[in-house]
């Protein structure tokens, strides 16, 4: 008798345990509107700032391989032609605005012409000299020497005549670079040359993520 009473108070007292080991659980660990992050969740989370660090190294991969194929068409040191890069990705069109820099200049912020071009872009200042300023991008024609500015103002430029030509590429280059057809033709070479460049700089880094095989 005195055996099944202490097996009845054993059981009374480990039932009792449990319901308050599952009380603590639910009403302190799990608290009222509480959501815990179930493991799918920190799976994609974790996915989604890998690809972050992913694209922030292919993003610098390719500046660097830009880079490098803008010194090569330059004698500017490479400090120089790093600020024509982030210059021009501040605007709509960067790789055409490299590709401009590259023909018209071989990025050179100092380049005038016979013709009275003047700067990295080789902005016609008396063209465009007068709407530039109403504009607010330059003040005088020595802005044009500026790296911003004449990038700034062969952005402007360069817009309008795509909102003429009805985002006519070609026909937009032939306005600013003149009726010359072979003006468009190494404009659009050197766009060529510039995402063969990326391109290149992607597959490198592809070749690079790759798993090696055991």
């Amino acid at each position: 008798m005195r055996r099944l009473k202490n097996r009845y108070i054993i059981g009374a007292a480990v039932l009792s345990l449990l319901l308050a080991v599952l009380f603590i659980t639910v009403v302190v660990v799990m608290k009222p509107g509480e959501k815990r992050a179930a493991l799918p969740s920190l799976a994609a989370h974790h996915a989604v700032r890998s690809g972050a660090v992913i694209a922030k190294v292919r993003s610098e991969d390719e500046k660097k391989a830009v880079l490098r194929w803008m010194s090569k068409c330059s004698d500017m040191p490479l400090n120089m032609v790093a600020r024509i890069y982030d210059e021009a990705h501040k605007h709509r069109f960067p790789d055409l605005l490299i590709a401009i820099a590259k023909v018209e200049s071989n990025f050179n912020p100092e380049a005038v012409s016979d013709a009275g071009a003047v700067g990295l872009m080789q902005v016609m200042g008396k063209t465009w000299m007068n709407e530039l300023k109403d504009q607010g991008i330059i003040r005088n024609e020595d802005d044009l020497f500026s790296i911003s500015k004449c990038m700034d103002a062969s952005s402007y430029i360069l817009n309008k005549y795509l909102e003429w030509k009805r985002n006519n590429l070609r026909d937009a280059l032939l306005c600013y670079g003149g009726p010359d057809p072979g003006y468009a033709r190494r404009i659009l070479a050197a766009l060529g040359q510039l995402e063969a460049v990326k391109e290149k700089s992607y597959a490198g880094l592809s070749r690079a993520e790759a798993p090696v095989p055991h």
